[in-house]
């Protein structure tokens, strides 16, 4: 995965930058730096995002027990789209 990962950035000549040894493109830091601690809903619940220095965001529910990791581009797409995710 990271040799692919490298590829892609060097392919369309975009930095990337290493988490627990694996290559992760530029864009996505980005993503969770401006995403992380935002709020949200997970399954129509208040949850909020967290996980800014790992590969993959979490979403957590704040009075609930269900806490959901995705990929920091589907934060952003789902964030664009409301904010409401779902776990299935």
């Amino acid at each position: 995965m990271t040799n692919q990962i490298q590829k892609y950035c060097d392919k369309y000549g975009l930095p990337y930058y290493t988490i627990g040894g694996r290559k992760t493109p530029q864009c996505v830091k980005s993503y969770a730096e401006e995403y992380s601690g935002q709020a949200c809903t997970l399954e129509g619940e208040p949850a909020k995002i967290t996980g800014r220095f790992n590969q993959f965001a979490t979403v957590g529910q704040i009075d609930g027990p269900l806490a959901v990791e995705f990929r920091w581009d589907t934060i952003r797409r789902v964030m664009n789209l409301g904010g409401n995710f779902q776990a299935k």
